[in-house]
């Protein structure tokens, strides 16, 4: 199941496909998993301070640390591609995941999908 998925874009959550697909055992794939993802916010950069990595790679951490969750990265850029591999040498602590969840301040909605 491939749905927008970000940190700026929550609609999986809040219409319960994230949840929905956990207790299904169904693994939820991420596109764009950092477009539209504000790079600069300050609780991104201090989150990506704390595991000594860049907001871009933080950003694509919080998705795929979560459980069930994988994400699609596409780039022609080498430093892009070192950037997404960089987001696989650590794993965010559930804590600060939640943290980001709750702080980050840009938070858009896609229509959404009832699910039955």
């Amino acid at each position: 199941n491939q749905v927008h998925y970000s940190l700026s874009v929550r609609t999986p959550e809040r219409s319960g496909l994230v949840d929905y697909c956990r207790r299904s055992g169904v693994t939820l794939m991420a596109y764009r998993p950092v477009r539209g993802v504000d790079r600069t916010a300050p609780c991104l950069i201090e989150m990506a301070a704390r595991y000594q990595s860049t907001p871009a790679a933080t950003a694509l951490n919080w998705l795929t640390a979560q459980p069930g969750v994988v994400a699609l990265v596409a780039t022609h850029d080498p430093a892009h591609l070192a950037e997404n591999w960089s987001s696989t040498a650590w794993r965010m602590r559930a804590a600060d995941r939640e943290w980001l969840r709750e702080h980050f301040p840009q938070q858009n909605e896609l229509p959404s999908v009832a699910l039955t």
